[in-house]
């Protein structure tokens, strides 16, 4: 990835600038911890990838993890990941922190009959960091962290809280409803929004094959200002320049990089939940009521909570609203024939 790539980051002139004054506490005064927030393809790690390039052009040094769902379940591999690059400074760690990372990282051949105290890891993690970040100021970025292990998310808390007199800063990125509970309170916030339809505007004419006429009216107003939407949906044309048809729905139809963006928590559904949205994306109407004349037997709430909770859905005022107008084409693509 070309991190360098303007295009990627237009409309984001607010973003940019709070994330430079986060990146400059780094050696100076302000908050230490920015939590990055926005619904899927609203280009946090875009605003990741850019602060790391903007760090280095400032003369610190990064340190990323990325949360990956597959090591979701294996205890502190987030935190291995962020030290990585560092992990022969724990040699010259106190030695009972140094014995602590050396046990949950596999460094030593452990008989698993004594665990590591909890605040002995977490402080080691710290003090490596703060040796770090003495040599040269830094900034950890943690992107996608709702796949983190509840290990490493618990001492990048405790990190987090302990930034203050360190030449050290922090930019978590998570999507809206997935900020982890450590760090939805207690530090600043800031959400990459919709883009601006004139910035909107921009990134469309910045592709190879930008899209013109009804299209691209049709590609505005599904995308809804979400940035990979823009993108995906105007190459999902471009590949067939000669089809003009976008179906009796005036919906475009989904990349299957956009469908298993917002639709990858709906298999993890129940299935009376499954059966609602999927009522919900065919009747096209925000009226509880309709989808209930559909389906009387399912208007409870707790069918609809497990959606809510994935951020795919809202239910009040008897009204049922989508999480993202593409949370409809993605649930409905994603339903088979039957």
């Amino acid at each position: 990835m070309d991190f360098g790539t303007e295009l990627k980051i237009l409309g984001r002139d607010h973003e940019k600038s709070r994330i430079s004054q986060l990146i400059d506490a780094a050696d100076g005064s302000g908050p230490k911890v920015l939590v990055l927030t926005g619904e899927p393809g609203a280009g946090k790690s875009t605003l990741a990838d850019w602060a790391a390039v903007q760090a280095v052009a400032h003369g610190r040094r990064v340190l990323r993890v990325r949360g990956c769902e597959g090591e979701k379940d294996l205890g502190f591999a987030g935190v291995h990941q962020l030290l990585s690059p560092v992990l022969t400074g724990v040699e010259r760690l106190p030695s009972q922190q140094r014995d602590a990372l050396r046990c949950v990282f596999g460094m030593d051949q452990a008989d698993g009959s004594q665990v590591p105290d909890p605040l002995l890891i977490r402080l080691g993690v710290l003090t490596l960091l703060s040796d770090t970040a003495t040599e040269q100021p830094l900034l950890i970025i943690v992107d996608d962290a709702r796949w983190l292990d509840v290990g490493s998310l618990d001492v990048l808390a405790f990190v987090a809280r302990r930034l203050e007199d360190e030449p050290a800063v922090m930019l978590l990125a998570a999507r809206d409803e997935a900020v982890p509970v450590r760090f939805d309170r207690d530090f600043p916030h800031l959400t990459a929004g919709p883009l601006s339809r004139a910035a909107a505007g921009l990134l469309l004419d910045a592709q190879p094959h930008p899209p013109r006429g009804r299209v691209r009216s049709q590609i505005l107003q599904q995308a809804a200002g979400n940035p990979l939407a823009l993108i995906e949906l105007t190459r999902a044309f471009a590949k067939d320049l000669g089809s003009r048809d976008t179906g009796s729905s005036g919906s475009l139809p989904l990349t299957a990089r956009l469908e298993q963006i917002f639709a990858a928590d709906l298999p993890t559904l129940p299935h009376a939940t499954q059966r609602v949205l999927l009522l919900a994306a065919a009747a096209g109407t925000t009226q509880l009521s309709d989808v209930l004349h559909a389906a009387p037997d399912m208007g409870g709430p707790q069918i609809w909570r497990p959606a809510e909770q994935a951020g795919l859905v809202r239910v009040e005022g008897g009204q049922v609203r989508l999480g993202h107008p593409l949370v409809r084409s993605a649930v409905y693509q994603a339903a088979s024939f039957a």
